[in-house]
């Protein structure tokens, strides 16, 4: 399994490339949310997100301050 950290913007557009275009559809994808109080009013610190049919993770980092 490979794995990229995604730290600008044209990235996570390359994401959604990738989950657009991966088969079967609809896609099958994990997402892991890690933060501060996760609710309404919380902050978000790390996104995660795997992709089982391409055996292959995402991870990016949000500005939490």
């Amino acid at each position: 399994m490979s794995g990229k950290v995604i730290d600008a913007i044209d990235q996570v557009r390359g994401l959604i490339e990738v989950l657009e275009n991966t088969q079967p559809r609809p896609a099958f994808i994990l997402i892991d949310i890690e933060g501060v109080n996760l609710s309404r009013n919380g902050l978000i610190a790390i996104i995660q997100v795997l992709i089982p049919p391409k055996k292959k993770w995402y991870s990016w980092w949000t500005s939490m301050y």
